[in-house]
């Protein structure tokens, strides 16, 4: 066995060897791990462009809720079966329960397709199909979204209510399509091949990187050679002019390619409202209730930072109105609230317990939304209300 860590693999220049061991013991054999991060963005040319790729983009299907669901209370208890291609999903079953509305359900289910070159042909995806079930197998309706429905959308964003079946009903769905961005190294090639005057410093450095891909010196040589051709000899010996068109230098190409990451991400704010429904902890012999005093730690995504806010002592109705802003990746990022109480005496503040919820599912809210607080599982009575919007 070998253990390492993303960040170690990442300072160690995205590779790493590391000695297998058996009780602690080396056994003399060594695994290679790889690990890049990845930027992902609404231009789509990945997809049409999927060689040496181990990923072309991101699919995020979020199935919301349904309205109008044509059974009795007694016998409805429906799902979505999300498909796509030789993936399939569902949500969970909504049924009767007191506090639940089984004919209009809420399912609030995020899917992330990982578009691999299997799953993208021609620079397009499948056609995914929302199932709307009821029981095990009966189906009130099909929705089919094309590749074109997709792509015709503002950002590649469908997000929409439409009619499911033929009794009535209707399904809310938010339906994402990114591609990757470039890397730095195929910025720095593209650069290239579009600008034949680029001097041999450049290509040396693209040559290096092409031939730690995999690529063959013969082969490399059949790219530069056309490029040198159309170069025009007497051009060389001139001072290069604003007419020509000069190469980018490296850091303006990582600068360029830094600044367009980040308008092709966003930011987006999460503002810690308020909650409400925390009880008062009665407490013996004569002495004073105990009121709480309520404080949110709060992670965005994958991020390691952890934001904490003020403690609302005192109060059962805490508000909080505080803000930080995140970049925004994709609408499947989760942000994650640990409730908390904060105990000077014990010293241990205790968790009330959590709540999860997905951006893209924010933003079909409205950006507002009053979520349950979770306890094992369980819910708790005690409600945080969380506010998302870009920035």
């Amino acid at each position: 066995a070998a253990a390492t860590t993303p960040s170690e693999i990442i300072e160690a220049g995205n590779q790493l060897e590391l000695a297998l061991q058996e009780d602690d013991e080396p056994k003399g054999s060594y695994v290679t791990l790889g690990c890049e991060i990845l930027k992902f963005t609404s231009n789509l040319e990945s997809l049409s462009d999927t060689n040496n790729r181990h990923l072309c983009g991101l699919l995020t299907i979020i199935v919301q809720r349904a309205y109008g669901i044509p059974l009795s209370k007694e016998t409805a208890s429906t799902f979505v079966e999300v498909t796509c291609g030789s993936s399939t999903f569902a949500t969970s079953a909504v049924y009767d329960y007191p506090g639940v509305d089984c004919l209009n359900p809420f399912y609030d289910c995020a899917f992330l397709i990982e578009l691999t070159p299997e799953r993208v042909v021609d620079g397009e995806i499948a056609d995914i199909q929302l199932n709307l079930i009821n029981g095990t197998d009966t189906k009130l309706g099909i929705l089919v979204l094309s590749h074109e429905d997709i792509v015709g959308a503002s950002n590649n964003t469908l997000a929409e209510t439409r009619s499911i079946g033929t009794k009535g009903a209707k399904l809310q769905f938010n339906v994402s399509l990114q591609g990757v961005e470039s890397t730095e190294k195929e910025v720095k090639t593209r650069d290239l091949l579009l600008d034949p005057t680029a001097g041999d410093a450049v290509w040396a450095d693209v040559a290096h990187d092409l031939e730690e891909a995999g690529l063959q010196k013969s082969d490399i040589e059949k790219i530069r050679t056309p490029l040198a051709n159309v170069v025009n000899p007497q051009s060389k010996a001139q001072e290069p002019s604003a007419s020509r068109g000069i190469a980018p230098s490296l850091d303006q190409v990582e600068t360029d390619s830094f600044e367009d990451a980040a308008m092709d991400q966003g930011l987006l704010r999460v503002t810690a409202v308020s909650g409400k429904g925390f009880q008062v902890r009665k407490t013996p012999f004569f002495m004073p209730n105990d009121m709480p005093d309520v404080y949110l730690k709060i992670t965005f995504g994958s991020s390691p930072q952890v934001w904490r806010t003020k403690t609302i002592e005192n109060n059962i109705f805490p508000v909080w109105n505080e803000h930080r802003d995140f970049p925004l990746a994709s609408h499947g990022q989760v942000i994650d609230i640990g409730v908390y109480e904060e105990d000077s005496k014990k010293g241990d503040n205790p968790c009330y317990g959590s709540v999860r919820v997905t951006v893209g599912k924010m933003l079909l809210a409205g950006g507002t939304l009053q979520q349950e607080i979770l306890k094992d599982g369980q819910g708790t009575s005690a409600f945080i209300t969380v506010r998302c919007e870009l920035v």
